[in-house]
């Protein structure tokens, strides 16, 4: 039997051997990488904003990069809700009253969902910075991949009703429900994806509450009218949040557009 050439039998050795090595090796892929792939957008890993002493506006790259990357969620996730009452200064972590168990209710109400493993309450004094991306550095000290940012806001409707004649004679003033506290608010719930810094959505509620009282203690009253309130608007709030993510996680996985990818 005629041997081959020692050249052919190398070439022929190595073709062996990178066809085997081709046969063994294995590429794994998410399905966000995948469809990333397919349609040449590229995964947004990390945040491109920037701390305010480096403020800058993104370019334009910066800016394509961000709205052409796939939308990716990772439930079920741990997460937390922080809440705020102004926008991102120090001062703005609220603290929260004794008493007031609006943030304490969306916690519960979002852990019980099947987005999220642990929802933390998260301690506005534990923060250290000004700006929106000391919110990801809090979260991350919590080893968090999801922030719910909650903000309320209420103003003061309150007015003399019908009944004011009543104080016309001082006997009445002590019993007559002439002053009526109304107030109006707006409860917000941010999903911020810790990773990229990017808000993935914000579900809104409107709500208002009013009664007639006599004209003392009205603040007290105020506050309380309020707190009755949040726990109204924080139940709707999380009907609607939780509802959110499940059209976010339906977007992500099926390459959805809803305004949401692009």
């Amino acid at each position: 039997m005629r041997s081959l050439p020692f050249p052919l039998f190398m070439f022929s050795l190595l073709l062996a051997t990178g066809c085997g090595g081709l046969t063994q090796t294995k590429t794994t892929l998410k399905v966000s990488e995948f469809k990333a792939a397919l349609d040449g957008s590229e995964r947004l890993t990390r945040s491109v904003f920037k701390k305010p002493k480096d403020r800058e506006n993104l370019s334009e790259e910066e800016i394509q990069k961000v709205l052409n990357a796939p939308i990716e969620v990772e439930f079920p996730a741990r997460a937390g809700v922080v809440v705020l009452n102004s926008p991102f200064t120090r001062a703005a972590y609220a603290a929260l009253e004794p008493g007031d168990r609006a943030p304490q209710r969306l916690s519960r109400a979002i852990e019980r969902s099947t987005h999220f493993r642990l929802v933390s309450d998260i301690s506005p004094h534990l923060a250290d910075g000004q700006h929106v991306e000391s919110l990801r550095e809090l979260a991350v000290r919590y080893r968090l991949k999801y922030l719910v940012v909650l903000n309320r806001r209420f103003a003061d409707r309150s007015h003399v009703n019908g009944f004011g004649w009543a104080w016309l004679s001082l006997v009445g003033i002590p019993f007559v429900p002439a002053y009526t506290l109304k107030t109006q608010g707006l409860f917000e719930a941010t999903l911020m994806d810790v990773r990229t810094g990017t808000f993935l959505f914000t579900t809104q509620v409107h709500t208002q509450a009013w009664k007639r009282t006599t004209p003392f203690s009205t603040e007290d009253k105020l506050a309380q009218l309020q707190r009755v309130a949040s726990l109204d608007a924080i139940r709707l709030l999380a009907k609607r949040f939780i509802a959110r993510c499940d059209k976010v996680e339906s977007a992500a996985k099926g390459g959805l557009a809803l305004g949401l990818r692009r």
